[in-house]
C-alpha cells in the first residue's frame, strides 16, 4: 500500500512540475551590461503564457509604467515596448499565468551604461 501511495504522489508531482511553462530568455539578459538603451523588453518562456503584470525599477527609485495591450494572449514570447529614461540599473519583476492555469512571477536586471 505504501508504495501504491508513493507511485501516485511521484506521478502528480511530476505532473506539476512539467506543467509550469518556465522563462527561458530575456532581451536584454539577467545581469547584462549594455550600452544602448532598449526600446523594448523580450521574455521568452518555454510553453505559451499571458503577461498580467510587468514592472520596471530604476537605480533612482523611479517606476516605469508598461503597457501589456500587445501581450494580452497566451504566447511564448513576448515583446514589450518600453521607453526607458536613463542609463543605470534596472529591476524587472513580472507575473504571467500559463495556460494550465498556474500562475508565474519571476524577476531579472540589467545595467546600462
Amino acid at each position: 500500500m505504501k508504495k501504491f501511495i508513493l507511485t501516485i504522489f511521484i506521478c502528480l508531482w511530476s505532473h506539476c512540475a512539467v506543467a509550469h511553462s518556465p522563462l527561458n530568455l530575456t532581451i536584454p539578459s539577467d545581469g547584462s551590461l549594455i550600452t544602448e538603451l532598449p526600446d523594448k523588453l523580450i521574455l521568452e518562456f518555454k510553453g505559451s503564457v499571458r503577461l498580467t503584470l510587468v514592472t520596471i525599477k530604476h537605480n533612482d527609485n523611479s517606476k516605469i509604467k508598461l503597457n501589456l495591450n500587445s501581450s494580452l494572449g497566451f504566447v511564448s514570447k513576448h515583446n514589450v515596448p518600453v521607453s526607458f529614461k536613463d542609463t543605470g540599473s534596472y529591476f524587472v519583476e513580472w507575473r504571467g499565468l500559463g495556460t494550465d492555469g498556474h500562475t508565474l512571477k519571476g524577476s531579472f536586471e540589467f545595467n546600462v551604461k
